[in-house]
């Protein structure tokens, strides 16, 4: 299947499932929201589980938030099996705390981007290449030529997992 626009990308994801597919929700940069620093005062206890074990987040695969129980995330290292929970409580008292705390919950966080964010010069350059050349179909061209673009903006791949194979070969 060719995949030119996000709107591709929503129908692979809704077909990859028969009996019960997917269902998916467009998101603009305005839906993305700045949850640090209400983690950072609501959060009291990142490390250790309701039975006293050690939370191993690298681990996790799957997490429960539950808006009747806001204080408490359950968590489990599979796919499947039983959920463990974690309490996260509330921070150590201090002075202020409480009314820090009780403002933040009222309010909901603000927005992560103010903006659109940019991809880089060199990256939309590229995309307007392939405009060019037709292989990206014209009823595209629009959307990738309004792109917001800086030079200032870096590609960053994410790092490999593993080694590649050239590289093992050196």
């Amino acid at each position: 299947m060719d995949v030119f626009s996000i709107h591709d990308w929503e129908n692979i994801f809704k077909l990859a499932r028969r009996k019960n597919p997917f269902t998916t929700k467009e998101m603009e940069f305005k839906d993305f929201l700045d949850l640090k620093t209400l983690a950072a005062t609501s959060i009291s206890n990142r490390k250790i589980d309701q039975a006293g074990d050690p939370v191993n987040w690298f681990k996790v695969k799957s997490f429960i938030y539950r808006k009747e129980d806001p204080s408490s995330i359950s968590y489990r290292y599979g796919f499947s099996g039983d959920y463990k929970v974690i309490s996260v409580g509330t921070p150590k008292k201090r002075r202020g705390s409480n009314k820090t705390q009780q403002r933040n919950l009222a309010n909901p966080p603000p927005a992560l981007y103010k903006k659109r964010l940019p991809i880089s010069a060199a990256k939309k350059r590229d995309l307007i290449q392939l405009c060019e050349n037709g292989v990206i179909p014209k009823n595209f061209h629009s959307w990738f030529e309004n792109l917001p673009s800086s030079s200032a903006t870096k590609d960053q791949a994410p790092e490999p997992d593993i080694a590649s194979e050239s590289e093992d070969e050196d």
